[in-house]
């Protein structure tokens, strides 16, 4: 076994080194941030669709082209969830990810009672999307997004602005069905 000794004058240089690495490991360090981009001022139809079938591709665990009962109850509870955690909910439109933020009164966190109460919400919901073979295809699936949308859109004009951003985001978070 062979021991090798640095030279006194050597010491100090790697420990030069090391420091003038780690400065530059600082500097090479990205920032800290959302992994989401900006907040959504508007949304139409299309946009909707185009995240409802990326959230359906996500949800297709066994990639059977179509969403069981359970993978429709985990959907539903996931994207409660995060919605709640990050006080927004994301919106996927190709390669970008948006969001639209949620009410200031929305808890940040669901609680066992509302876990409870979503997942009986996505159990009746996705018995009535669901085909008579009891899944619910992509297409079944961005229809459901989009009455959603639809159901938001108070002055009819297709698209979703203000306080119609923050109900279909409630509607995203699954807020409230505890006390309905």
């Amino acid at each position: 076994m062979a021991i090798v000794l640095a030279p006194k004058f050597a010491i100090p240089a790697i420990a030069a080194a090391i420091a003038a690495g780690a400065g530059l490991w600082k500097e090479a360090t990205p920032e800290s941030g959302s992994a989401y981009g900006a907040t959504i001022t508007q949304l139409d139809a299309s946009m909707v669709a185009e995240d409802a079938a990326l959230r359906f591709e996500r949800a297709d665990f066994d990639n059977s082209g179509a969403l069981d009962a359970d993978e429709y109850a985990t959907q539903a509870l996931v994207t409660a969830e995060l919605a709640r955690v990050n006080h927004f909910a994301p919106m996927r439109i190709g390669m970008s990810v948006g969001k639209v933020a949620l009410p200031a009164s929305v808890p940040a966190n669901v609680d066992a009672k509302e876990r409870e109460a979503i997942l009986r919400s996505a159990s009746i919901v996705f018995q009535t999307i669901a085909s008579d073979d009891r899944k619910i295809s992509r297409q079944e699936f961005v229809g459901a997004a989009l009455e959603q949308m639809l159901a938001s859109d108070m002055d009819r004009n297709g698209a979703l602005t203000g306080s119609e951003l923050s109900t279909f985001a409630m509607r995203q978070a699954k807020a409230g069905i505890a006390a309905s």
